[in-house]
């Protein structure tokens, strides 16, 4: 039994050691093979290469990298190349580096370039050198020129000098052009694209559309401001003895003759002698609840559904009447008609409207 355990002991040393071997053996034709690949992907047993001049055939790729050629004897071309001429097929087979027959290819580096140092870091007169170069700063980016505009500034703020002036100068001229160029771009846009254009969908693009726009706009709230008269009012804080408020008294007559706006003055220290024809009521408390600071101030306030006031304040310092009308429409529209205000709720609608 002993002796049969020591000779399978040493059939298992022989075999695992033919293991190693082999596992080498092929590591090595692996590599080879990976290397002939590199180099020569498309090299093969039997090919015929030209090597100095000649045609040879692969014969074999040692694992040392050797590539073995032999002359290929093509007697049809006996006379075709003159260096052989009467000992063509006398030549042996030789053996060649396979880094010699396909030497690998380096890809030449780019020229590393010395990167430019930050705005910040950079010195004055540089900064002032670039500042003036039209290519430079068409090819920076908006924050890169807004970084090198501002540098620019200070460096001309501190030192006023001509040349730093011209070169402050240069870059807001051109900021100029920029902005012109984008504005024509713009304009060009709009026009071929009408639902953009802001200025035909308020008050048109020609003087005699905007004579127009305004004149149909000033009926169309001044009809709504009487459409919802009996259901709206003016609460107006004024103070006796104050030049304003009897001029805004003034313009408040009118509005009420011309929309049927009913007008109530709240009065720190008492009425006028002369309300012209307003409804006046002593309320000194009620500043301080409005948080009242000038006077006149003019709320519009609205009946809603239940009964409950709505206030918005439409005037603080005198306010013509044109700009009464426009703010008491605007906040009495939004207010019977909210899908009409321009609300984060109802942006996407108001978007897809072409609002």
């Amino acid at each position: 039994m002993v002796v049969r355990s020591i000779v399978v002991s040493r059939w298992l040393l022989v075999i695992s050691r033919w293991l190693v071997l082999i596992i080498v053996v092929l590591s090595l034709c692996v590599n080879v093979l990976a290397d002939v690949k590199d180099n020569a992907p498309n090299l093969k047993i039997g090919q015929v290469i030209e090597y100095n001049g000649r045609d040879w055939v692969v014969e074999n790729i040692t694992p040392k990298k050797l590539v073995i050629l032999c002359p290929n004897y093509d007697y049809s071309k006996f006379f075709s190349k003159s260096n052989w001429g009467w000992f063509y097929g006398t030549d042996k087979c030789i053996s060649v580096p396979l880094s010699v027959l396909f030497p690998k290819q380096t890809t030449p580096s780019s020229p590393v370039t010395p990167s430019r140092p930050s705005i910040e870091n950079m010195p004055d007169s540089e900064v002032i050198k670039l500042a003036t170069n039209a290519k430079y700063l068409n090819n920076l980016s908006a924050k890169d020129f807004n970084k090198l505009y501002k540098r620019v500034l200070e460096i001309s703020v501190m030192h006023p000098t001509k040349k730093n002036v011209a070169a402050y100068m240069f870059m807001t001229n051109f900021l100029r052009l920029k902005a012109l160029v984008f504005a024509h771009a713009v304009t060009d846009y709009v026009l071929a694209n009408p639902k953009y254009n802001m200025a035909a969908k308020t008050s048109g693009t020609t003087s005699w559309s905007r004579h127009e726009y305004v004149k149909v706009s000033k009926e169309r709230r001044s009809s709504f401001v009487r459409e919802h008269s009996k259901d709206m009012g003016l609460m107006v804080f004024i103070k006796n003895g104050c030049p304003y408020c009897m001029e805004q008294m003034h313009v408040l007559s009118w509005f009420k003759a011309d929309y049927g706006v009913d007008v109530l003055l709240v009065s720190m220290n008492g009425c006028p002698q002369n309300t012209m024809g307003l409804m006046c009521v002593t309320k000194p408390e009620a500043f301080q609840i409005y948080g009242i600071q000038y006077e006149p101030t003019i709320f519009l306030v609205i009946r809603g559904k239940n009964g409950k006031p709505s206030m918005f304040p439409v005037g603080a310092g005198l306010t013509t009447e044109q700009d009464l009308l426009n703010r008491v429409y605007y906040y009495a529209n939004t207010y019977y008609n909210p899908q009409e205000r321009y609300t984060d709720k109802n942006f996407l609608h108001l978007l897809e409207e072409g609002k």
